[in-house]
């Protein structure tokens, strides 16, 4: 299942990032640059970079996905700097 796991996460993650979802087509690079399996859950280190409005941004994100009949029943997103994050999207806090 561990393979068919990572397979999953690898073909899944560039779609569902949440940041992925703002950036212009072809501005956004995502890497799975490891990952760590159970039976039923993947954690897998996501290299990123994005480019909007003339501005770069790099980081890491910690991507914990829950894997259930070889689908993702859940993830959660944990970036290295989310600070960072959130004032390169604009999504400063009120």
């Amino acid at each position: 299942m561990a393979v068919g796991c990572k397979r999953v996460v690898a073909d899944i993650t560039p779609s569902i990032l949440p940041a992925a979802r703002h950036s212009p087509s072809g501005a956004f690079d995502l890497r799975v640059t490891a990952t760590v399996e159970t039976g039923s859950h993947v954690a897998a280190l996501i290299a990123r970079s994005a480019e909007k409005d003339g501005e770069r941004i790099e980081g890491r994100e910690l991507a914990v996905y829950e894997v259930r009949d070889g689908r993702i029943a859940a993830a959660r997103f944990h970036p290295e700097n989310i600070a960072d994050d959130r004032a390169f999207w604009g999504e400063g806090r009120p």
